[in-house]
């Protein structure tokens, strides 16, 4: 609750700041502010819960009581009271504390078979539930009994070099503190084997989950993919096709920035992790369904490829532009992902969340089960081939995006991808908010995945070094 009042009272002040004046990320939530058309964006309050609690439920299967607590209890959620519709499979929130909302009107998020959940904003419910959203039935399920990838059975024996009681006694260190980091699950692939999974009561292995910022990864391997088809040059400057909001004023510095600069969180657009925050969520929930469009307004704050700042905004307008420039047009939007890049490896449960404008949502909302998550991880362990041979992303394209950005003080971040030098500087991460991860680890030919939902407060306190160092040292053959 102290953070939605914090909210309101930051931007309903923002409205009257100048774009000159201030911080830079209070001059953009002003200039957010008067471009959002529907009005003051407060209503990422009520987005948020009805996003959150809609995914949740229809999409990963959890219990209303248990997303109520965990996935929707934000501390600004607590400001919004919502409504499940069992007979529509929606949700329908409104933030009781909005000032700007006198009618208290509730914002809805609708859920679409495979698809996950949607806002119902620009377009009607009608309009959005009509959509062509082109053949959403799965493949075949994997053989149960053939082992994992190409199935989904577990290893059949420990494999050299693991130590199962360390793991296990790993693992359930974590699961001793589930009331305060909330492991919902832990996935070990050792030597491209399935060799562990433990999952909290509350989910179970075939369970959707949300990966936050992780889908930043999927959205590079997606560009990957597209730049591999020369659809794009992630080098060149941006085109007007790609970010015509960067082409209306003639000159505009921003027309420097290439999709390279993006991917490396060194465009030029962020600003600061207060900026990030507030921007990522008014471009969730509050930027009717023209997230793109939101995120292409966003100033520069220093010269293109100067200096590292994380910037989900860079990610939004790379999903956009695979979304224009991407190929096989004989796919719809809500396909395409799926059909080039999910289905190929396996990853059937596999999905990114669109907004109403038919936009994947790629720097937030991917959902996919554990071992799914795993799959991915695996991918890019195997330098984009998949197990059955295919190539699925370009050659170096895994090299390129698993190397430090020059621009990083920490040598932390790669393209779109997360580093560890401390650990290791071969190995490379997804990682997302709320203490999601998959950890890449070539040397030790390991992908350990983690996925969780602890309270905010407790997720800025977890540790992911130590978990991650605690399971590596269970593997001590691995090379």
């Amino acid at each position: 609750m102290l953070f939605c009042v914090l909210s309101v009272l930051l931007l309903s002040s923002a409205d009257i700041i100048p774009p000159t004046g201030g911080t830079e990320w209070a001059a953009f939530i002003h200039d957010m502010a008067v471009k959002e058309p529907s009005g003051p964006w407060l209503k990422v309050c009520a987005g948020w819960s009805a996003q959150s609690l809609c995914s949740a439920i229809f999409g990963s299967g959890i219990s209303e009581t248990v997303a109520r607590q965990e996935d929707n209890d934000i501390i600004f959620a607590l400001g919004a009271e919502s409504t499940v519709n069992y007979a529509d499979r929606s949700v329908s929130s409104v933030c009781v504390i909005n000032p700007f909302n006198s009618t208290n009107t509730p914002y809805k998020s609708i859920y679409r078979e495979n698809l996950g959940c949607t806002l119902v904003e620009r377009f009607t419910e009608a309009q959005i539930r009509a959509q062509n959203v082109g053949d959403q039935r799965p493949p075949a399920p994997l053989d149960p009994q053939t082992p994992w990838p190409r199935g989904e059975a577990l290893a059949a024996s420990t494999p050299p070099g693991m130590d199962r009681q360390c793991v296990e006694s790993a693992v359930q260190r974590q699961f001793d503190l589930a009331g305060v980091f909330n492991p919902r699950a832990i996935v070990i692939v050792f030597r491209e084997q399935l060799v562990f999974e433990r999952y909290a009561p509350t989910v179970n292995r075939n369970s959707r989950l949300l990966g936050w910022s992780m889908t930043k990864s999927l959205t590079n391997a997606l560009m990957g993919i597209v730049a591999s088809e020369q659809r794009t040059n992630i080098f060149r400057p941006v085109t007007p096709q790609e970010v015509p909001e960067w082409y209306v004023i003639p000159g505009d510095a921003r027309q420097r920035i290439t999709s390279d600069m993006m991917l490396r969180m060194s465009a030029g657009t962020g600003s600061d992790q207060v900026y990030d925050i507030l921007f990522s969520a008014g471009c969730l929930y509050a930027s009717d369904a023209n997230c793109g469009a939101l995120a292409g307004s966003a100033p520069l704050s220093r010269a293109p490829d100067t200096l590292f700042q994380y910037d989900g905004g860079s990610t939004f307008l790379l999903s956009r532009i695979v979304n224009t420039v991407r190929g096989d047009r004989q796919f719809t939007n809500f396909e395409w992902p799926k059909r080039r890049l999910f289905y190929p490896i396996g990853a059937h449960s596999m999905y990114i969340e669109h907004a109403a404008d038919q936009m994947f949502m790629g720097a937030s909302l991917g959902f996919a089960t554990a071992r799914d998550w795993a799959r991915f991880g695996l991918l890019y362990k195997r330098q984009g081939v998949w197990v059955d041979g295919n190539r699925i992303l370009p050659a170096d394209w895994v090299r390129y995006s698993s190397t430090t950005t020059p621009t990083a003080p920490l040598r932390d971040y790669a393209a779109q991808f997360w580093k560890k030098p401390n650990v290791d500087p071969a190995m490379f991460s997804m990682e997302g908010f709320r203490n999601q991860f998959v950890f890449i680890l070539p040397r030790q030919d390991l992908v350990i995945v983690r996925l969780s939902m602890p309270q905010v407060i407790p997720s800025l306190l977890f540790n992911e070094t130590d978990f991650l160092t605690d399971i590596m040292r269970c593997f001590p053959a691995a090379v």
